[in-house]
């Protein structure tokens, strides 16, 4: 599926370089806002509450091909970086927080209005990795979000450069599993969905 999913993206963009059609290929960065949160729940000898997350951030490698010039399809990569925070109790304690990091197809399809642009469409994951920071209390968790997210937006262009903030949300509940002391517990989650922030440029 990912390989098909990457595939297809090599294809618009050699399609769309070697057509008459407008193409413009860029970077863009910026930060994202996330929560996840849970009621309290316990496992072992711990009782594991969640925190407020910390903003992430994001870059990206952007595309966008216009047929007509109003109507536009943008794939992209991108790297989504968010920090998750939880507190643990029990026989050690302390605040751990979980570095993930995701690795995302966005494709978009944008329609112009003068400057200002709106835009939707699926987020395919194509991988993903998480790492805690705090070795001594050992917890750890395995997140298990959908392959498929949608994300939504509006932005804004200024000649080469362009602002854009988006929604991403997964229409699937998520059952993460939390890993401390060798025992093990999944636990549904509420995701707020995520915010993005970003600004960038065609070269």
């Amino acid at each position: 599926m990912r390989k098909l999913l990457l595939s297809l993206l090599f294809a618009i963009l050699i399609t769309a370089s070697a057509s008459a059609q407008i193409f413009k290929i860029g970077l863009r960065g910026g930060v994202n806002i996330t929560n996840s949160s849970f009621n309290q729940i316990s496992t072992g000898d711990y009782r594991i509450n969640s925190l407020k997350s910390k903003p992430g951030y994001q870059i990206a490698l952007v595309s966008r091909i216009s047929i007509p010039k109003f109507v536009q399809i943008a794939p992209e990569l991108q790297m989504v970086a968010h920090n998750y925070r939880y507190r643990v109790s029990g026989a050690s304690s302390g605040e751990v927080k979980v570095a993930v990091k995701r690795l995302e197809l966005p494709v978009t399809v944008g329609f112009n209005i003068s400057v200002f642009r709106l835009f939707g469409g699926p987020v395919f994951r194509l991988a993903h990795s998480e790492k805690s920071d705090n070795k001594r209390l050992g917890l750890e968790v395995k997140y298990n979000d959908s392959d498929v997210a949608l994300v939504a937006g509006a932005g804004l262009d200024l000649g080469r450069f362009f602002v854009d903030a988006r929604y991403t949300f997964y229409p699937k509940k998520s059952r993460n599993e939390f890993i401390i002391d060798h025992t093990h517990r999944k636990v549904q989650m509420k995701n707020d969905g995520m915010w993005q922030f970003s600004a960038g440029f065609f070269f």
